[in-house]
């Protein structure tokens, strides 16, 4: 089955990108997440890192107010020996280091401008305590692993300004810091595996999830849709015996057996509608016989009258032993006989072909006949009224696939119609096939310098029993069959310009068979 549409612009590639939006806003979501968590682990490591150092400062403050060195000592070096702990030292508040986990750093100063010093200090003024935001810096080892540092103020209270060992001046406020650095090492591979697993996880069912969703799309409404198009163009084919199959219970399966029902309805309306057709047809050309019979009788009249005429000259001229010049006159009687007898057979046969029942009987016709007949027939009420009527063949293809009589009858509406619309000696009416500028289409033209047609009425001319003539000699049928014929019947179009008082021109336009070409 034909694809109803390209992929830039069927419903499932919209929902398919829809989805594919979604599947990335939570890919996003899940980063955003990721991060968040690594931001917590980081604030646990931070948390963690403040608990060791309170630890460190609780466990040591007696140690520090007796001046247990050794104690002090012991306590710093075990507690490096933690693992992610870097190390520790305990700095008085000049800088220099008195306890630290490596035993090699012991008795050094650090300068002012040192990282760990740095924030406390503005020039040579120290701010006499730490800020709490100050506290905790982020740092970079020499292997590029990433150093949490946390420094915690060793600040001046009653029992060390009073200790008999080494008491403080009361004045001073902070009396020095304790610096830890604890490696992130550890926690940064975590972090990096946890994400990379997460996003493979989540990568890899959004690629799981866009796949049966889009066979689910396909499936459920792409097959679907494109089942209910494809039975659309079929009907618009006037295909109306197609079904489309119904495969599911949802809406759109309940929209093919909708769709089924419209169509079956669809072909009983078309059938009673071309029922309906043939009956108005069968209505116009018995309307239209009744209005030829009366033609038929005066054509026929006239031969028939010259017939019995010459018939009594003959039988005259024959009674008496004929001379020789009565037998030349004779025969020249017996040959007007004859033709006069031929007119009546051929008014008579283009009669019966009018009025045969015809309709849907197609075939290859040459319109010119056909044309050449209904003018055959008008022939009459041209002469009646003193008209001129005139014939152009312009056209190079005037073969038809098409059903004669009901051209014939077409025609002769129009043209019918034509010369009523004209006046008496002055009137005249032409009938012109010629080629248009679309390939494969025949214009023929039916023209006439009569009474034209009001503006208003053009819109209403093809309605059946709509008519502007006495409606008691007019059934209003004939350009409605007329249009049925052309429109419905022969897939061509017709149409009409007219003006009041400046003629009308209907325009026939019928589809040529392109295989044959006249000579």
């Amino acid at each position: 089955m034909k694809r109803a549409f390209s992929f830039p612009h069927s419903i499932g590639t919209k929902l398919f990108l829809l989805l594919a939006f979604l599947l990335l806003l939570v890919l996003v979501i899940t980063f955003v997440n990721t991060n968040l968590f690594t931001r917590q682990i980081e604030n646990n490591v931070r948390n963690h890192a403040i608990q060791v150092s309170g630890l460190i400062k609780s466990s040591t403050r007696y140690s520090m107010l007796k001046n247990h060195r050794e104690d002090l000592a012991n306590i710093i070096a075990n507690i490096g020996k933690e693992p992610g702990i870097d190390g520790i030292w305990i700095y008085d508040k000049y800088g220099e280091v008195h306890f630290a986990s490596d035993s090699t750093e012991l008795n050094k100063t650090v300068e002012k401008d040192a990282e760990q010093c740095s924030f406390c200090h503005t020039a040579q003024q120290a701010k006499g305590t730490i800020p709490k935001e100050n506290r905790i810096r982020h740092l970079r080892s020499e292997s590029g692993d990433r150093i949490l540092g946390l420094t915690n103020p060793i600040e001046n209270s009653t029992s060390c300004s009073q200790a008999d060992c080494h008491a403080h001046n009361p004045d001073e406020r902070l009396l020095g810091l304790i610096d830890i650095k604890m490696s992130l090492r550890d926690m940064d591979a975590t972090v990096r595996s946890t994400r990379a697993t997460v996003l493979f996880i989540s990568a890899a069912l959004i690629l799981m999830t866009a796949l049966l969703f889009r066979g689910s799309i396909r499936r459920i409404i792409q097959r679907p849709i494109s089942e209910l198009i494809q039975g659309t163009q079929e009907v618009a084919g006037m295909n109306l015996v197609y079904e489309i199959p119904v495969s599911s219970r949802d809406e759109l399966g309940y929209l093919s057996q909708s769709f089924n029902k419209m169509t079956q309805e669809l072909k009983r309306s078309n059938e009673s509608m071309e029922r309906t057709q043939a009956h108005l047809i069968l209505v116009e050309k018995m309307a239209s016989l009744g209005k030829l019979a009366g033609i038929v009788a005066h054509e026929i009249n006239n031969p028939m009258a010259g017939i019995l005429t010459y018939a009594k000259l003959l039988i005259k001229n024959l009674s008496n032993s004929p001379a020789e010049k009565e037998i030349e006159d004779s025969v020249e009687n017996l040959k007007i006989i004859r033709d006069e007898a031929k007119r009546c057979g051929d008014i008579v046969k283009n009669l019966l072909v009018f009025s045969r029942k015809s309709y849907g009987e197609m075939s290859t016709q040459d319109i010119r006949p056909i044309v050449q007949r209904s003018i055959e027939m008008a022939k009459h009420s041209v002469k009646t009224k003193e008209i001129r009527l005139k014939q152009e063949i312009l056209a190079e293809n005037t073969l038809l696939h098409c059903d004669a009589a009901a051209i014939q009858q077409m025609l002769l509406v129009i043209l019918m119609n034509a010369i009523e619309a004209v006046s008496e000696d002055e009137g005249e009416v032409t009938v012109r096939l010629r080629d248009g500028d679309r390939k494969g289409i025949l214009f023929l033209e039916i023209s006439d310098n009569g009474i034209g047609i009001a503006a208003e009425d053009i819109p209403h001319i093809f309605e059946p029993y709509y008519t502007t003539k006495d409606t008691a000699e007019n059934t209003g049928l004939g350009l409605a069959v007329a249009y049925r014929i052309v429109v419905d019947q022969h897939h061509g179009q017709i149409s009409v310009e007219s003006k009041p008082n400046e003629g009308a021109t209907f325009t026939i336009e019928l589809p040529v068979e392109e295989s044959s070409h006249t000579g």
